[in-house]
């Protein structure tokens, strides 16, 4: 089942790393590979979900492997992102946690 769960993880990474190499990647084509939604007022309406963190991870890993390309553009939404986590609602979406008993009965004694 772990595998299954970094699918969607590693997809996002290689695709981050893979376009991240193409000398002729556009900034829309980033947002929309890995599947962002860059609206500034959207950031903490937004669920902080397993898709979402992949995402902005994703956009991270872009910026190492392309070295600096688009980071003028993209190091503001990554730093929005950092400001709004605060108040976004984490939602444990990963299929693993799905098949995970609760919260309280893992704390319980």
């Amino acid at each position: 089942m772990r595998d299954i769960e970094d699918f969607v993880f590693t997809n996002k990474q290689c695709l981050a790393v893979c376009i991240a190499k193409n000398e002729n990647t556009k900034l829309s084509q980033i947002f929309q590979l890995l599947a962002l939604d860059d609206k500034e007022e959207q950031f903490e309406a937004q669920p902080l979900s397993h898709n979402v963190r992949c995402s902005l991870i994703g956009i991270a890993n872009f910026l190492l492997n392309s070295h600096g390309n688009f980071a003028d553009e993209l190091v503001p939404v990554l730093l929005r992102a950092l400001s709004a986590l605060p108040h976004m609602k984490w939602i444990d979406d990963g299929l693993l946690n799905k098949s995970d008993s609760g919260i309280f009965k893992k704390l319980g004694f």
